[in-house]
């Protein structure tokens, strides 16, 4: 006896969705363990972008040590030599770290040596007179140094006066001046 045709795609169907039934679940499976992984992934992803901004902010620390650098040259007698472009963020910190220095190890002369700016715009002149007097207002004698052509001209240009601060020609004619005025007082 053959079973009714409606009977017999009913079984078909039956199988048809056990079946898809069955690839559901392995497909469900199949997602769990692939957002367990990206999960897992992610974690890694995120636990290396943390070590890396860490260490990003490691070697930004040690270029502002580098790029602003304060030598003691004597007892008493500090130097920041000035290289590249100084921007906002970088004048604050040449600000920050010179007056630290010069506080701390009670210098009485500070040269600012501007031998490797070899551009300046009006906000790093006025950064470089505020640094000047602020030097000055905290106990030491501040003196520029080699200040070029170019920047000459450019602090003409924009106003600038620098008359009341000692503008040398090197540091080593700054040292000069220092040996001098030392031996008058």
């Amino acid at each position: 006896m053959s079973m009714p045709a409606a009977e017999l795609e009913l079984i078909e169907l039956q199988a048809r969705v056990a079946t898809l039934e069955q690839l559901l679940e392995v497909h469900e499976r199949v997602a769990v363990d692939q957002t367990e992984r990206l999960g897992a992934t992610n974690s890694a992803l995120v636990a290396s972008q943390k070590t890396q901004e860490e260490l990003i902010e490691k070697l930004r620390l040690a270029l502002d040590e580098l790029s602003t650098p304060t030598l003691e040259v004597w007892e008493g007698v500090l130097v920041l030599p000035v290289i590249g472009i100084v921007d906002h963020a970088r004048a604050a910190r040449i600000m920050e770290r010179l007056l630290d220095e010069t506080q701390r190890k009670k210098v009485s002369h500070v040269i600012i040596d501007l031998t490797g700016v070899e551009v300046i715009d009006t906000r790093t002149a006025d950064h470089f007179t505020r640094l000047a007097k602020a030097v000055k207002l905290i106990g030491a004698r501040c003196a520029m140094t080699g200040i070029g052509p170019s920047v000459s001209q450019s602090m003409i240009a924009l106003g600038i006066d620098l008359g009341e601060f000692v503008t040398l020609r090197s540091v080593k004619h700054a040292l000069r001046h220092i040996l001098q005025s030392d031996s008058r007082d």
